[in-house]
């Protein structure tokens, strides 16, 4: 099963998206919720969306 999201662009809307309704911030805070996950990671910002878009990732 893949993300409803399709390109890249539109991965990184799905997670804001998430992020937003999960932590009822703005798209701003949450992109910048996005990158402090990725320098913690150390991983670039893609991959990060890429992870958090997977359903099969996410926790139950």
């Amino acid at each position: 099963m893949t993300s409803p999201a399709a390109g890249t662009g539109d991965v990184k809307a799905f997670v804001d998206g998430m992020i937003m309704t999960e932590s009822a911030c703005t798209q701003d805070e949450a992109f910048a919720l996005l990158v402090k996950a990725s320098q913690n990671r150390n991983q670039k910002v893609h991959d990060v969306t890429a992870l958090a878009s997977d359903p099969s990732w996410r926790a139950v």
